[in-house]
């Protein structure tokens, strides 16, 4: 339900340093939160350079709700990404856009 994504990205056929992904998903799974991560950078020249670590805590919907009351109304099959908006800008100053 609530997962901590790490993982190493960079840009396509480029020297530069690859970068580190720390982000904190709300989703239904695993999968459903790495389609979301996969999301942010799509249509960029970025690559995940290895896998993604995807782990979390098994909460109840309830509990979740609780402790972070943002979420209320937002279902796990949607999902949210926690400084979406952040993420993507960093991504695009990365890739150079």
């Amino acid at each position: 339900m609530i997962y901590t994504v790490h993982f190493w990205y960079k840009k396509f056929n480029s020297r530069k340093h690859p970068s580190k992904f720390e982000g904190t998903v709300f989703a239904a799974n695993k999968e459903k939160a790495e389609e979301l991560v996969n999301e942010m950078f799509a249509g960029l020249p970025i690559e995940v350079e290895e896998p993604m670590s995807i782990v979390g805590p098994d909460f109840t919907l309830d509990k979740i709700y609780e402790l972070h009351p943002v979420l209320k109304g937002i279902s796990p099959e949607k999902g949210y990404i926690y400084d979406r908006t952040a993420h993507v800008q960093r991504f695009r100053k990365y890739a150079g856009l």
